[in-house]
Parts: C-alpha cells; sequence; structure tokens
C-alpha cells in the first residue's frame, strides 16, 4: 500500500485516520475508508494516557547560496540538514535541523518558536539563524550533516518539526490545500 516515492505521504495519512476518524471513543467507522479491513469496528477499551512532559529545545537554521545550480533548486539554495543515527530510538534516519548547544536564545537572535507534540511530549521548540561559520560553535553534532539543495529537501524524510519549521520560514513550499479533494462524483481523488 505505500508508495517508494512519498511513504511520508503514507504515515501522514494513517495518522490523520487516527486522530480524525478513528477514535478510541465514538469512532467515525462510517466514514473510514478502511472499515471493511478493519478488525475493530467500534469503539475500544484504551488505557490512560500518561501526562504529556515538556521539554525546551533549540534547532540551528542554516541556509547558504551555493555557487551551483541544480535541478533541485535553480536559486542555489542550501539548508543543512543532520541524520538522524542509528543509535537513537525514534526516527532512526530521518532529516532534521543541527541541534544548538544551548536551549536558551537570546531574545535578539531568534527567528522563530514552534511548539510541536510528538509521542507524549510537547516541545517547546525556538530556531535562531546560524551562519555557516558560526555552525561548529553553536551546535552540537548527532550524526552526518550535509548541505541540501531546498528543492531536493522537499522530498526527503523529514522529521515533522524539521518539515514545520523550513515551512514556517517560506524555505519549503507548503502541500496545497486541495491534494485529496472530492471529484465530482463525491470520491475522493
Amino acid at each position: 500500500m505505500v508508495d517508494e516515492a512519498r511513504p511520508g505521504d503514507f504515515n501522514q495519512a494513517l495518522m490523520e485516520l487516527g486522530a480524525v476518524v478513528c477514535l478510541p471513543r465514538s469512532p467515525r467507522c462510517s466514514e473510514c475508508p478502511l472499515t471493511t479491513d478493519c478488525s475493530t469496528r467500534g469503539e475500544h477499551k484504551t488505557e490512560k494516557r500518561a501526562p504529556m512532559k515538556s521539554v525546551e529545545v533549540a534547532y540551528a537554521l542554516s541556509v547558504r547560496t551555493s555557487e551551483k545550480k541544480t535541478a533541485h533548486d535553480h536559486a542555489g539554495r542550501e539548508v543543512l540538514l543532520e541524520q538522524r543515527p542509528a543509535t537513537v530510538s525514534v526516527m532512526t534516519g530521518m532529516w532534521e535541523l543541527p541541534q544548538l548547544s544551548e536551549a536558551e536564545v537570546p531574545p535578539e537572535e531568534l527567528r522563530m518558536t514552534v511548539r510541536h507534540a510528538i509521542m507524549q511530549t510537547n516541545y517547546y521548540v525556538r530556531v535562531r539563524t546560524v551562519f555557516e561559520d558560526d555552525i561548529a560553535r553553536l551546535t552540537v553534532a548527532h550524526g552526518e550533516r550535509r548541505w541540501i539543495p531546498l528543492g531536493q529537501a522537499r522530498e526527503m524524510a523529514l522529521t515533522g518539526l524539521a518539515r514545520k519549521v523550513l515551512t514556517r520560514a517560506h524555505l519549503l513550499p507548503m502541500a496545497p490545500l486541495d491534494i485529496i479533494a472530492p471529484s465530482r462524483d463525491g470520491e475522493i481523488v
């Protein structure tokens, strides 16, 4: 069922299905496109969720202009991304922004703040613009780093947080709102 070219879309669709349709209490089975293959079909018991924890983190947003123009990005702009190593327990191999060595960012250097919730954790994220010459001094390397053309970054396996930050910084185009739209006969296309 997973399109090899865009596996993230499938994952996102399943998460959206679970968040909007397949709810533990009052599931909307009549609206579910997977109801014929569902083994639950209806309300099901769930354990009480653990309380969300809060974590403050900070990431570097580093963009440069490359001399070489690529098929992926005619403007020649590249973003520094880091691949999560195999030693981490979640999102191994996904690409993210480099983490700053300090979670505190001086107010005058703050580019944006973002709240991101995943896996029982609320992340309160500070993003700072970091120039290429300051990367080693201000960040902590956790995995392989690469300068990626912005057009190519859009197609990579980015963490949800990295995609959110790059989109809000107007570096990645947003997906069209009509990407999944009903056709004239009411079917989803």
